[in-house]
């Protein structure tokens, strides 16, 4: 998967169901993906995509979560997501359907990177 085709061919797709729908990717499709979004990192033993933010505060925390909550609904699409130390959001992508990661996962991934986020520091 070329890097330079990965992120207009995911921006203009929808995620499709996963019963059966969708292909697992590589753990090398996937570190093609977080050299381009840098945010994501691969958790290769769980097969998962991951981000960690530290918000300005615990209400800028819950407005995240609440926009990432919308837009996962809108795919058909949910992450796992932690709300830890009153402001530090975690969000892991996997599709387990396939026991591993999908083109969902990093659609997803990459609609949640896009969202305004009001951060203290980027972990």
């Amino acid at each position: 998967m070329e890097r330079k085709k990965i992120a207009p061919s995911i921006m203009r797709s929808r995620c499709l169901p996963c019963e059966g729908q969708v292909r697992p990717i590589t753990l090398q499709e996937a570190r093609q993906f977080t050299r381009k979004f840098t945010e994501w990192r691969v958790n290769p033993r769980e097969k998962l995509i991951y981000a960690r933010y530290r918000m300005r505060n615990f209400q800028t925390a819950i407005e995240f979560i609440l926009a990432i909550a919308r837009l996962a609904e809108s795919e058909g699409h949910h992450p796992d997501i932690h709300l830890t130390h009153y402001r530090q959001v975690c969000i892991c992508l996997k599709t387990h359907a396939v026991n591993g990661l999908s083109l969902n996962d990093l659609m997803l991934a990459m609609r949640i990177s896009k969202l305004p986020k009001k951060l203290q520091v980027a972990l």
